[in-house]
C-alpha cells in the first residue's frame, strides 16, 4: 500500500523553460496574455533558501532541497533532470509545511544546511494547463512557463517569445552566468543584505 503510494507520489514531473525579458518587455507581455484570456493571480515576494549536506550530495547528484516562504511555505524537492531535453524535465516533490522557522530546524537536524538564497517578485498567470509567471530578481527580469510542452509550444508562440532565447537553466545557473560575464562573485541572490 505505502509502495504504490510512493510511486503514485513520485510520478510527478516539471516542466518549464525560462526566457529573459527586459524591463520594457513586461507591459507588452502582460498585454498579450489578457488577450489570450490568460488570468492573473497577483504577485508575491518569494524567499527561497536551498539545503545541502556538508558534502553537496544533493548538488553533485543534480537534485535540489528548497524552502520557500511566501504567503505560506512549502519544501521542495526536485530530481535529476533529464538530458539534452528542450525543456527542462524533473521530478518535483512539494508539501506546504505550517512554520518556516520550525521546518529549518528539521532540516539542520536531518544534516541539511542552507546552502544559497534567492529571492523574487513573481507575477503569476494560468493560461489552459499551464503556468505562466514574471520574476523579477536583483539581476534581471525572466518569464517561466510551467506545464505541457505543448501547451508551452503554444503559448510561446501566442505571445510572441523567442524559442530561440528558450533557456532550461534554474536561477542560480542564470546568475552564475550573469556573474562571470561581469567579472562579480557569485553567491546569494538578494535584493539586500
Amino acid at each position: 500500500m505505502l509502495e504504490s503510494l510512493i510511486e503514485e507520489v513520485v510520478a510527478m514531473a516539471e516542466i518549464e523553460v525560462k526566457y529573459p525579458l527586459e524591463d520594457r518587455d513586461i507591459p507588452r507581455l502582460q498585454e498579450r496574455l489578457r488577450a489570450i484570456g490568460a488570468r492573473c493571480e497577483g504577485v508575491v515576494f518569494e524567499r527561497n533558501v536551498t539545503f545541502d549536506d556538508e558534502r553537496g550530495t544533493l548538488a553533485a547528484q543534480d537534485q535540489l532541497l528548497r524552502l520557500r516562504q511566501t504567503s505560506t511555505v512549502r519544501l521542495t524537492f526536485k530530481g535529476k533532470r533529464e538530458p539534452g531535453a528542450k525543456f527542462k524535465i524533473r521530478e518535483e516533490l512539494e508539501v506546504e509545511v505550517s512554520d518556516y522557522a520550525t521546518m529549518a530546524a528539521i532540516l539542520a537536524r536531518l544534516g541539511f544546511a542552507p546552502k544559497r538564497r534567492y529571492e523574487k517578485e513573481r507575477e503569476t498567470w494560468h493560461w489552459r494547463d499551464a503556468e505562466v509567471f514574471i520574476d523579477h530578481l536583483p539581476f534581471g527580469w525572466f518569464t517561466e512557463i510551467e506545464g505541457p510542452p505543448a501547451t508551452i509550444e503554444a503559448l510561446e508562440q501566442a505571445v510572441g517569445l523567442d524559442p530561440a532565447r528558450r533557456s532550461t537553466k534554474d536561477y542560480y545557473q542564470l546568475y552564475d552566468d550573469f556573474c562571470r560575464a561581469r567579472g562579480l562573485p557569485a553567491g546569494d541572490i538578494v535584493f539586500g543584505p
